[in-house]
């Protein structure tokens, strides 16, 4: 049995093109959700053609939106699991063993990999070797890959970066290396689609940047915050800006009173989370975008789509020198690219471009893994 364990908007997308590998061989498997994303992964399971998780571990019907809530939240599951290991083994994995997928470096991926270690199943870290070398940035994301690759029986890198980065750690015995990320083939799924919507009737058409912050190491930190809604303004001056709020963020800006001078910029538009399909067509028709995403990062390298990365380090090579650029919280570097990046036209790859199918790669190892 192959148990899919997986609870947020980026685990979602980037596991949907390995589930449907999967599904498609006919081979065994179970979808397991956290509800870390609730909101936002229901819209994914129906955009993806998923079936509806075999387990589902909250009934929560809302995304969780303040840090303080996810903690609890965490802590609450993980008493359970030291007190009731047979009760969630029959539960949660259905009483059979097999292997447990966990993605990426969120609470989710520690809260999968702490079952199925409890539980006694063999865990596979998919998106595995990632490292920003810095503890604190972004946290507790950096915390959480250490302690997954250290935990995980096999570790499956994006990159050769990755790879390395996994060798240099002792890992080589567990460690392989599939090129490609699966956000890609998730991505180029969704803009192949005759179904994905080429209209916003709400967004200016042109002439836009796409803003989206999110990460604990920013929105807690109202001197960087206040940076980056001083770049936010800048780049409002002579271009539209949309900036795509998360919740988390948006209680943040309230709280440190940066809210009202953005909704009130005629240049600004602020609006919630998009649907994903949607959310593709908003950087797609952006002339750049400034994020601290590391999903969006990889995504606008997808594309080719010019980036200023809103932090201080970054896991990820994707674009770095080429499309993108790390800004480092230095404002006068961040104008500079904006004022290159607002007039830099790059070629776009054609949505139909090839893709190198690491979903299907990862699922047969996947399969195999679980045979043995």
């Amino acid at each position: 049995m192959i148990h899919f364990f997986i609870g947020t908007k980026a685990q979602f997308i980037k596991m949907a093109p390995v589930i449907e590998e999967v599904s498609e061989h006919g081979w065994d498997y179970s979808l397991i959700d956290t509800k870390q994303h609730a909101k936002t992964t229901s819209e994914l399971i129906n955009l993806f053609n998923l079936r509806y998780p075999d387990v589902v571990l909250s009934n929560r019907k809302e995304n969780i939106k303040k840090l303080a809530d996810a903690i609890l939240w965490f802590i609450k599951d993980i008493i359970r699991l030291v007190l009731f290991r047979k009760k969630i083994a029959k539960s949660v994995f259905q009483g059979r063993g097999g292997v447990c997928v966990v993605h990426g470096d969120t609470l989710t991926t520690l809260l999968s990999i702490l079952y199925a270690k409890r539980c006694g199943l063999k865990i596979v870290h998919i998106e595995s070797g990632l490292r920003s070398y810095d503890l604190f940035n972004p946290f507790p994301e950096e915390i959480i890959r250490l302690i997954s690759m250290k935990l995980s029986d096999s570790l499956i890198a994006p990159s050769s970066q990755a790879y390395n980065n996994l060798v240099k750690m002792g890992y080589s015995s567990k460690s392989v290396f599939i090129k490609g990320n699966t956000g890609k083939d998730a991505a180029l799924k969704i803009v192949q689609s005759p179904l994905c919507p080429d209209d916003f009737n709400v967004l200016p058409r042109k002439n836009y940047v796409a803003v989206t912050i999110h990460r604990a190491e920013n929105i807690y930190n109202y001197q960087r915050m206040k940076l980056l809604c001083e770049a936010v303004k800048y780049a409002s001056k002579d271009k539209n800006v949309v900036f795509v709020l998360h919740d988390p963020t948006q209680i943040q800006l309230l709280k440190y009173n940066l809210l009202g001078e953005l909704q009130a910029n005629k240049n600004v538009l602020c609006i919630g989370l998009q649907p994903y399909d949607k959310f593709i067509q908003l950087l797609l028709n952006a002339e750049c975008v400034m994020t601290d995403g590391g999903s969006i990062q990889e995504e606008c390298s997808y594309f080719n789509i010019p980036c200023i990365v809103l932090r201080s380090s970054t896991e990820r090579d994707d674009g770095i020198g080429k499309n993108a650029i790390l800004a480092k919280y230095d404002l006068n570097m961040i104008k500079s690219e904006l004022n290159k990046m607002k007039s830099l036209k790059l070629e776009r790859p054609h949505p139909l471009l090839e893709r190198c199918r690491p979903s299907e790669k990862i699922a047969e190892l996947l399969h195999k893994i679980s045979q043995a």
